[in-house]
């Protein structure tokens, strides 16, 4: 089927006000072509469906909930940064304790702790593997995780104090709290192009 012209028969419209719909894409582009084929379809203008990329939809829904400002991969790596500068045992001994030396693997880092955090897997959950892999894994291997976890922990902890979000919290908020996110005032909500697994 064509996406457009599936989304485009399911929309509810008043003449030419369509603004009581919600449509989320996986990314930003397939909005122009959604608003083009309503264009032509049309023939003028017309008010637009609410229309956001999956990213932009949990952004917008979350800051109508919660208060808390998103951190930027800058700001989150610094602060790994300066959590692993405090380690007891930092990521690569002294070779990442510049901050320029830290920011490639520091990117990595939170890359995969926001994946660990947006799955709902605890800090306590990567600390509880440890005892199982001390023989599978090299011993040089096994303290970077165990590192990795502290940093997991810390982390997250520190943004709470400082009353900021990442994306990884913004969607398990939004996943949790969809009941109160106000998204009752659509009459239709369409989520499309997404893969189903």
């Amino acid at each position: 089927e064509n996406l457009i012209d599936e989304i485009i028969s399911h929309l509810k419209y008043t003449g030419k006000d369509y603004s009581s719909n919600l449509v989320v894409f996986p990314g930003k582009r397939p909005s122009h072509f959604l608003r083009k084929a309503i264009a032509g379809k049309i023939k003028g203008s017309f008010i637009p469906p609410s229309i956001f990329s999956m990213d932009e939809f949990v952004d917008s829904t979350y800051e109508e909930m919660h208060s808390k400002r998103k951190l930027e991969t800058i700001d989150a790596v610094a602060i790994l940064h300066e959590i692993n500068k405090k380690a007891f045992r930092p990521i690569g001994g002294d070779t990442f304790l510049p901050l320029d030396s830290f920011f490639p693997i520091g990117l990595k880092i939170y890359r995969d702790i926001e994946e660990l955090s947006i799955e709902g897997i605890k800090p306590v959950m990567v600390k509880q593997i440890e005892p199982f892999t001390g023989e599978a894994i090299p011993e040089h291997t096994l303290k970077r995780l165990q590192s990795l976890s502290f940093l997991y922990e810390e982390f997250y902890k520190l943004i709470e104090e400082r009353g900021r979000s990442t994306r990884s919290l913004r969607y398990r908020a939004l996943s949790e709290g969809v009941a109160q996110s106000g998204l009752d005032s659509y009459e239709r909500i369409i989520f499309a192009g997404f893969y189903a697994l």
